[in-house]
């Protein structure tokens, strides 16, 4: 499962207020925030900090405001060398 489909925000493109409400609306999404404990994300590489950002803004809307992602523990995987190299291709590509 994407993180994009877990999270329940699509494509992610919309403000991270946006996002918040709709997540927030979901029953079955906003269950899975509440009871999820561990998020490990891999392929971090492919996770922009804009996306970064707007996880930590739904974990604290749907659980704790006070905590980084509402108090869910993040593991993150992948091969973080790669990320010089997305972010570059991502300059030169754009």
């Amino acid at each position: 499962m994407t993180i994009h489909s877990w999270a329940g925000i699509g494509l992610g493109t919309d403000s991270s207020d946006i996002l918040c409400a709709r997540v927030n609306k979901n029953k079955q999404v906003k269950l899975r925030w509440e009871s999820v404990e561990i998020l490990v994300i891999d392929e971090i590489s492919m996770v922009s900090a804009d996306l970064f950002d707007v996880l930590n803004a739904i974990g604290q809307s749907v659980r704790n405001p006070y905590l980084p992602f509402g108090g869910i523990q993040v593991v993150l995987c992948g091969d973080f060398f790669q990320v010089c190299f997305i972010l570059l291709s991502m300059l030169f590509n754009s």
